[in-house]
């Protein structure tokens, strides 16, 4: 961890560089996807099926990503080299292999052969597995290709005593595609390739890398600027880690801790100024635009934003799943008049006390809120169920008196729950339902890889329900996520693998806190 961050990194509390331009193994955002390559590439190791290749443009992790598998690796008997200087050619790349698996090189190449294949089989014999990593195999000539397919020829009649990961760009496929190796192509068992980010991987690699940072609530990112980052960078991780640096740093010159579209745009006519300029050329830029500027001291942009002009509401984006950080709130024109006021729709802060403005109440809502100590939230509440935003106003509360919300597609198990039916967002019945559930209870953001003793609960309960049978490791992964699965099936629910709000309501019930607002 680094003790002394930066001014702008201390600034919105984070320990560390969340977005590093070097591969990061420790913090590696792994999606469901990748995850399973991850998997593939493992077992193919683990198998001995010989020669795997991994693919993929520039910045996507492929570095990263293989120096994640030596990790996996290093605790299981299976002793690696890596090669990440392909200039290297022809004998000399045999001498390197030889050199990093701890073995003297040898003068010519059948000597290295040899005395490789003797340790190849020492280890075999010993139960042990070995793997060459070769990083930026498309600058290996056809030559050095060659010799690694000799190497992989070392082999006993059962099983292959080396197995070969092959790293590189686009163009070691070209290559690999030739005549003059098709015989190393014949023996490629997994071919994996990256690819970039989707608009919902990159939200949450976001939400990652800033929460594995230390961030505790201090940096909101609104839709349109997410919209924005993910079109500018392709969804390419690193340039995407070069691209919210850049924004961080403009956060910090702005005082700011909410990244809106519009400094999301001006950081990607930075980085990425020429087609910006050709793609705006023939448009007026309005007047308050003037009123934005960019200035970069040494090497780091501060990107100056002036208070946004105009209705709020012209600006403001509504919130996406996934989204972090507090609820904003909407200015009215009473709050432009200097009003303490401020409304209630969903997606605002929402202030307690009822709203002279909300016709109707609901009596089984009034009901429903006085039973669960939410007299204070009765408007927020039915403006909710009308707008089919329970879970914002969920997060609000969870923060407020720690209140969870949920709508379940049936009726809640057992008579001691005060629950209200309402029309769920599909249209079809649903009941409302509402509970404390402890700290140690609530995953808040489920991303394999990452978890806590909010996961590790998930897990004994759900195998307590004999539907998880894996380690109560407190990570959430493919088998935390299918025993949800089997959950959400057998309970009617939504099936996302995803520990909703529904969902967990139903899985903790029993162990939900007693007194108000327990079910």
């Amino acid at each position: 961890m680094n003790r002394n961050p930066s001014p702008h990194l201390a600034f919105f509390g984070l320990e560390r560089d969340p977005f590093p331009v070097v591969p990061d193994t420790t913090h590696f955002f792994l999606p469901r996807r990748l995850e399973t390559l991850l998997a593939e590439i493992l077992h193919a190791i683990h198998t001995r099926k010989g020669f795997i290749v991994l693919s993929g443009e520039v910045g996507l992790g492929k570095t990263t990503l293989s120096r994640l598998v030596l990790e996996r690796l290093e605790p299981q008997n299976v002793d690696t080299a890596l090669l990440f200087n392909t200039s290297v050619r022809g004998p000399e790349l045999l001498r390197v292999i030889a050199r990093d698996f701890g073995l003297e090189p040898a003068a010519t190449t059948e000597e290295n052969l040899a005395a490789l294949n003797a340790f190849l089989m020492e280890r075999y014999e010993q139960g042990g597995n070995s793997v060459i990593v070769i990083d930026d195999a498309q600058n290996l000539d056809a030559e050095s290709l060659e010799l690694i397919r000799m190497v992989s020829n070392l082999e006993t009649s059962q099983a292959k005593l080396v197995q070969i990961l092959l790293v590189g760009q686009p163009e070691l496929l070209e290559k690999l595609g030739t005549n003059e190796l098709r015989q190393l192509r014949s023996r490629i068992v997994i071919h994996a390739g990256l690819t970039p980010f989707s608009k919902k991987e990159l939200t949450q690699y976001v939400q990652y890398k800033i929460n594995r940072a230390g961030h505790g609530g201090s940096i909101e990112i609104a839709p349109g600027a997410l919209r924005t980052i993910h079109r500018a960078t392709g969804g390419v991780p690193r340039r995407v880690n070069i691209f919210m640096d850049r924004c961080l740093h403009g956060l910090f010159a702005d005082g700011g801790n909410r990244l809106e579209r519009r400094l999301a745009r001006e950081v990607a006519r930075e980085l990425e100024p020429r087609r910006h300029r050709a793609a705006q050329a023939p448009r007026r830029l309005p007047a308050a635009a003037a009123a934005i500027g960019v200035t970069v001291a040494g090497s780091l942009a501060a990107v100056l934003i002036a208070a946004p002009q105009g209705p709020v509401d012209s600006w403001l984006p509504t919130e996406i799943p996934g989204s972090w950080g507090p609820p904003r709130a909407e200015q009215t024109p009473a709050d432009k008049g200097g009003s303490a006021a401020a409304s209630t729709t969903a997606g605002e802060t929402i202030p307690p006390g009822g709203d002279a403005n909300v016709d109707a109440e609901s009596p089984p809502l009034a009901e429903f809120a006085a039973a669960h100590g939410l007299e204070d939230y009765r408007a927020p509440l039915q403006r909710a169920v009308e707008r089919g935003s329970v879970d914002r106003l969920s997060r609000f509360l969870a923060g407020e008196s720690g209140h969870r919300l949920a709508v379940l597609p049936h009726q809640p198990p057992g008579g001691d729950t005060v629950a209200v039916e309402v029309e769920r967002p599909d249209g079809g019945p649903g009941w409302l339902v509402a509970w404390r559930p402890g700290a140690e209870h609530w995953v808040e953001t489920y991303i394999h890889g990452t978890g806590g003793p909010p996961v590790r609960k998930l897990q004994l309960q759900l195998a307590e329900l004999q539907l998880y049978t894996g380690a109560i490791d407190g990570i959430a992964g493919p088998a935390t996520t299918r025993a949800i699965e089997r959950f959400q099936r057998s309970h009617g629910l939504e099936i996302t693998g995803e520990p909703d709000a529904a969902t967990q309501y139903l899985i903790h019930r029993p162990a939900a806190t007693a007194g108000q607002g327990a079910p």
